[in-house]
């Protein structure tokens, strides 16, 4: 009978004699979303500038960060694809693994993916920006000057509250799509389809896979602690080798976190669902 620590124990395994592979990739990744993320700051501050000179729109801005985004929802199915592929691969004692392969694999199921993708974070969109409304118009009204909603006590617990509700719908619905976009690769399954499929199997199997997000979570949190102690630690000597040595230890380790979390849903459905 197949366990949470198992799925997890398992996981580590494969990135552990895939770390070279994950390490590549994790850098390939890593360049291709600060270029992204860079594009979007210089087109931010261009539409700003353009604005301050009145020559366009303070709403210009939007549409051109939009462009970002959709550009990097439309990568992002290719690299995952690639991550459930050596896990799939990986999960095979007798077969090597390879980028080869898992590349093809995920160009095979590309269209798949992105399509559940897009549907995933449409839904992700809506639920948590209806929390996050609240909020929004609670600061544009003490920004307003009314004084009625302006006291630090309930202004901070306001936010508190939303916090912890923001975080509580965010681990239910990655417990909800936990299982989705791999879906395209496990069993042919896409778009609303995946989707149901992985709310039943969620329901199924909630308390297991919340063990897996919170063991990942876990993951994230060391790694991060590791990285800050080190990082502070050099900075005492040097600030430049203390932001060299944050940066190596990041693309590091976070290579080997991100792969573990990365082979998990595949691992689960086969060990659960498919056992």
């Amino acid at each position: 009978m197949a366990s949470v620590i198992n799925v997890f124990k398992e996981s580590i395994d494969i990135a552990k004699k895939n770390y070279l592979k994950l390490l590549g990739l994790y850098l390939i990744i890593l360049i291709i979303f600060t270029v992204l993320e860079a594009l979007a700051v210089l087109l931010t501050a261009g539409a700003a500038l353009g604005a301050v000179s009145g020559i366009s729109s303070p709403l210009t801005f939007i549409p051109l960060v939009l462009i970002v985004f959709i550009a990097a929802i439309l990568i992002s199915p290719i690299w995952n694809g690639i991550y459930y592929s050596l896990a799939i691969q990986g999960m095979k004692k007798s077969s090597k693994t390879t980028l080869d392969k898992a590349f093809g694999d995920s160009k095979k199921v590309y269209r798949k993916m992105l399509w559940t993708s897009v549907i995933q974070t449409v839904i992700m969109v809506i639920i948590l920006g209806i929390i996050l409304t609240p909020d929004i118009l609670y600061i544009l009204s003490i920004r307003s000057g009314s004084s009625a909603f302006s006291h630090p006590l309930l202004f901070l617990s306001t936010l508190g509250i939303t916090a912890l509700v923001f975080i509580v719908v965010a681990f239910i619905l990655g417990a909800l799509f936990f299982v989705a976009v791999p879906l395209a690769m496990l069993d042919g399954s896409s778009g609303i389809g995946a989707i149901r499929k992985s709310f039943t199997v969620a329901r199924k199997y909630f308390w297991s896979v919340m063990g897996l997000l919170i063991l990942s979570g876990i993951a994230y949190a060391i790694v991060y602690a590791i990285t800050e102690i080190f990082t502070l630690g050099f900075s005492v000597v040097n600030p430049t080798l203390g932001e060299v040595v944050s940066l190596v230890l990041t693309v590091l380790l976070e290579s080997f976190i991100v792969g573990i979390v990365g082979f998990l849903p595949v691992i689960f459905y086969k060990r659960f669902v498919k056992s």
